[in-house]
């Protein structure tokens, strides 16, 4: 399985590695919108961790370009702002998933359910 991380934030790509370091077999990441793409196009993941907020091209630009391009790959947008509006235009931009940054051990239940159906 071939993860992308996608956060301005560098802490929050490392935690965000080590959390599903043991569930995929290479992750990589990237600090903005223009480099989550070329690197999507160059690697195909079957994830993108995606922060809602970056600068540039933010999260719901980066969703809504990779689900035009590459429908099959999943999106988890994460962000420290837990509004449901927010993440009602996530879904929308194509995000299969909304994750609060408080909550990302949310991230390895959300990538794992679709591998192990049998699992409650």
């Amino acid at each position: 399985m071939r993860i992308l991380i996608v956060d301005d934030n560098p802490e929050i790509r490392t935690l965000v590695r080590r959390l599903l370091s043991d569930v995929a077999e290479d992750i990589e990441d990237v600090a903005d919108g223009l480099s989550a793409m070329n690197q999507a196009t160059r690697n195909r993941p079957d994830w993108m961790i995606v922060d809602l907020v970056m600068p540039g091209m933010d999260g719901f630009a980066v969703t809504a370009w990779i689900k035009n391009h590459q429908p099959t790959v999943h999106v988890v947008v994460i962000t420290q702002y837990a509004n449901p509006h927010l993440r009602d235009l996530a879904i929308q931009a194509g995000a299969d998933a909304f994750v609060p940054k408080e909550d990302l051990l949310q991230l390895r239940d959300l990538i794992l359910k679709p591998l192990h159906p049998s699992n409650p």
